[in-house]
């Protein structure tokens, strides 16, 4: 069985994660209310899209 969260080839084996750090300007809270719950939903379905590349 392959694991998928580790990509191969010739020379080297690698894995790719990401971080988001969010600091608007003057860090207002902007992240809030649907713009939040609108937010965590593409980065959801783009997550999803994603692993399906593999």
């Amino acid at each position: 069985m392959v694991n998928k969260r580790w990509k191969y080839s010739k020379t080297c084996v690698h894995n790719v994660a990401y971080h988001l750090i969010w600091c608007p300007k003057y860090r207002r809270k902007i992240l809030i209310d649907t713009i939040a719950k609108d937010l965590r939903e593409l980065l959801k379905l783009k997550a999803k899209e994603l692993e399906n590349d593999f």
